[in-house]
């Protein structure tokens, strides 16, 4: 019996010695005893693989796609690329005509094979391609509409802006952000509620504490009942969201030539292409083409569906002031503006991002540690050979 391991080491060939102690006819039956179990495990194997064998003949072969064009060299390539191969174990030995494809890899196929291949027209992409070059010429041809045709109901698609918060590894431009909360506090909120976004939601993301009590305070809301049952005005407070231009719809109505202006709390995710759309609303307002008359109180914005806006053009060069001495134009006003609401729709925006990219990278590491073990692990069992031992006799 051969021993193995620390006990081995410490007594060489115990089992051994062990053995030959036993009796004589202790050995005569533990040997017939593992020698009986061996052949019956050998005879559960074969009924076994029999059974397989008519499986995969009656059902399961009739499945099985036909090896006509089959490269039958493919996993004895594959097994030597992967450095799996060994010889005398698994090992795929190719016919003759495999051999010579391995040898010539760049032309794969015989002069008579290939003549076969071309009656095929699957194997042949130049059909596939003249199909295609055809149908895209069709079709083309007759979606095509005159030069001056355009679509009433529809504006035109707005352009992609290189916002830096587009990008996947990019975070929000702070400091674009808090020049956007000024032009909404100075232009965009005589008209605009933002209902949805509280005082607190700005605390050291766009202005220091402080600051932001100072500009919540600056705010009268209403409050109340009161101890008399009467509503009453105070200061703003962190908590407090940011409070509407207008009492009702209707006196926004009234105020506004009977056009209600939105609220802006999520208007970038509400609108399609949210800051692209927004941004060339802000910069478009042109005059109208010629034959179209507008009725008063209108104006003529590219990227409104319509054509007919009722909000005036909100933005003009050197309306504000800002505090970091940026220059104020209209496309730098509506740029920061835009990266405000775009903020003020998402707040969790950067930390959600952030979140995400780390979980893609732990996600890529643990594929590539499970690639490296498994390239080192299962490919062992992949690859091996499992040989019968002869039946020991006394």
């Amino acid at each position: 019996m051969a021993g193995g391991g620390a006990l081995n080491n410490l007594f060489p060939g115990y089992k051994d010695k062990i053995w030959m102690k036993l009796p004589y006819q202790v050995r005569v039956y533990l040997i017939k005893a593992w020698n009986k179990e061996f052949e019956h495990n050998v005879h559960k194997a074969k009924i076994k693989n029999d059974n397989i064998k008519i499986l995969n003949y009656y059902i399961l072969d009739r499945f099985k796609p036909s090896d006509k064009y089959k490269n039958s060299h493919t996993d004895y390539k594959r097994q030597i690329c992967r450095g799996t191969l060994e010889e005398g174990c698994d090992f795929y030995l190719p016919d003759k005509t495999s051999q010579d494809r391995l040898k010539n890899h760049l032309e794969p196929y015989t002069k008579e094979e290939y003549e076969e291949r071309k009656k095929y027209k699957y194997y042949d992409l130049k059909y596939y391609i003249l199909f295609a070059l055809g149908f895209s010429i069709i079709h083309n041809s007759m979606q095509s509409r005159p030069v001056a045709w355009c679509m009433d109901y529809e504006p035109p698609h707005t352009p992609h802006y290189p916002f830096w918060f587009k990008s996947v590894f990019h975070s929000h431009d702070i400091p674009s952000v808090r020049r956007g909360f000024e032009v909404y506090r100075q232009i965009c909120a005589t008209c605009h509620s933002l209902e949805q976004l509280q005082f607190r939601s700005l605390v050291n993301e766009v202005y220091p504490e402080q600051r932001m009590k100072d500009i919540a305070a600056s705010y009268d809301i209403e409050d109340g009942p009161d101890d008399k049952g009467e509503m009453f005005t105070r200061p703003g407070i962190l908590t407090d969201s940011f409070p509407k231009p207008y009492p009702n719809e209707e006196a926004a109505r009234y105020a506004n030539n009977g056009a209600s202006p939105p609220d802006l709390s999520v208007i970038t995710t509400a609108r399609h292409n949210g800051p692209d759309y927004l941004f060339s609303l802000l910069t478009c307002y042109r005059e109208p083409p010629e034959g179209i008359v507008l009725r008063q109180g209108l104006y003529y914005n590219t990227y409104f569906p319509g054509g007919s806006i009722s909000m005036p053009p909100p933005l003009q060069d050197d309306m504000i002031e800002y505090e970091d001495g940026t220059p104020c134009n209209v496309s730098q006003m509506a740029k920061d503006v835009v990266n405000f609401l775009t903020w003020a729709a998402e707040p969790t925006h950067d930390e959600r991002k952030l979140t995400g990219i780390k979980l893609v990278s732990a996600a890529f590491v643990a594929m590539v540690l499970m690639t490296v073990w498994q390239r080192f692990f299962w490919t062992i069992y992949a690859t091996r050979r499992v040989d019968f031992g002869k039946i020991k006799y006394l």
